[in-house]
C-alpha cells in the first residue's frame, strides 16, 4: 500500500521522469517502465504460477533487460545468499532457473553471469543487476566505476561505462498494470 501512495504522488513530477540523456530515457521507458505485452510473456506464463505479482513482473523486467542488451554488453546479476535451509535454497534455485529462462527467452545471445557477491574485475561496458539492493547498497558504493545507476528500491541496474557522466535515477519498477 506504501508503494502505491508513493506512486501517487509521484504522478504529477514524473512526465519526463525528470531524464535528460536520451539513452537513459530511453532505457527508462521501454525497459523499466514498459507496460505494453512482449511477444514471450504468453510463452513463459505456465512457469510463473504460484509466484507473486512482484516476482513476475521482475522476471519480465529480465526478459526486457535481456532483449534491450542482446550480445552487445556482458550481463552479471549480484543476487543475495540463499538461506540454509532446504525450503528457502529450493525456492531460490526455482527463482533463479526462472530468471535464466527469462533472460534466454529477451536474447538467445546474451551473456548473463550470476554470483552472489560483486566481481573483483568488471569489465568496461558491463551491466550489474544487483538484487535486494536496499539492504546491499554498499555493494556499488564500494565501486566508484559505476556511472549510471538506477536504483528501482529493491533491485538496481548499474551501468560500467567510462565514457558518462556519474548519474543516479531513483524510479519504480511497477507502473501497477501487471
Amino acid at each position: 500500500m506504501v508503494r502505491f501512495i508513493e506512486y501517487l504522488l509521484r504522478i504529477p513530477r514524473s512526465r519526463g521522469f525528470g531524464v535528460q540523456s536520451p539513452t537513459d530515457y530511453h532505457f527508462l521507458r521501454h525497459v523499466i517502465r514498459q507496460s505494453n505485452p512482449y511477444y514471450a510473456y504468453n510463452d513463459l506464463q505456465s512457469h510463473t504460477d504460484g509466484l507473486a505479482r512482484r516476482e513476475i513482473g521482475i522476471l519480465r523486467f529480465y526478459l526486457r533487460l535481456a532483449n534491450y542488451l542482446q550480445d552487445k554488453q556482458p550481463l552479471i546479476v549480484v543476487s543475495p545468499r540463499p538461506s540454509v535451509d532446504a525450503d528457502s535454497f529450493n525456492r531460490w534455485e526455482r527463482i533463479r532457473t526462472l530468471r535464466q529462462m527469462f533472460l534466454r527467452a529477451g536474447s538467445s545471445k546474451i551473456d548473463a553471469t550470476f554470483a552472489t557477491e560483486m566481481p573483483d574485475s568488471i569489465p568496461d561496458g558491463a551491466v550489474i543487476v544487483v538484487e535486494d539492493f536496499q539492504k546491499r547498497q554498499d555493494i556499488l558504493d564500494d565501486n566508484n566505476r559505476a556511472t549510471v545507476l538506477f536504483d528501482m528500491y529493491d533491485i538496481a541496474v548499474a551501468f560500467f561505462n567510462p565514457k558518462r557522466h556519474k548519474v543516479t535515477y531513483k524510479v519504480n519498477l511497477f507502473t501497477f498494470q501487471l
